[in-house]
Parts: C-alpha cells; structure tokens; sequence
C-alpha cells in the first residue's frame, strides 16, 4: 500500500525567509564577498603550510573540505542576499 504522507520540504514563509536573510547579512558582519572570499583562502592556505601541534596531515584534510563546504554557504549566501 502506497503511503499518503507528504514528505516534500516545507518552504519557509516571509518572516522566517526575511529572518534567515538577515542573520546571513548578521554573518557578512558587513564586509565585501571579495574580502571573505581573501580570508578563507588564505585560511585555507595557512592551514595547509603551517603546523598546529598534534593537527596531522588527515586532520589538515578534514579541515581543508570543511572550508571548502564553508566557502560553497559563503557563496550561496552572497546570491540570496543580493537579489
């Protein structure tokens, strides 16, 4: 028997769209997507040529693809923010 529950995601209404803009502008803390973009890349490249302790190579690689996803937010964020 087929089920009859919907399990399409529920879209967000107004308020909670204009809340969520807002706390990505709040995220931005006001500075360019240029500059943001300049800070996770060089993030990411002292991660990737400095030593932080007992952080080893598999843990420098973990970190690297989670700046990676950040920076994907970061991007998608921008384009939600300026339409």
């Amino acid at each position: 028997m087929k089920s009859t529950t919907n399990t399409a995601p529920l879209l967000p209404n107004n308020e909670t769209l204009s809340e969520s803009l807002l706390q990505i502008q709040k995220f931005f803390n006001g500075d360019s997507i240029e500059k943001i973009r300049i800070d996770l890349e060089q993030l990411r490249d002292t991660t990737i040529t400095e030593s932080y302790g007992e952080l080893d190579k598999e843990d420098k690689w973990l970190l690297i693809e989670f700046l990676r996803r950040i920076a994907g937010l970061v991007e998608a964020a921008h384009l939600l923010t300026t339409k």
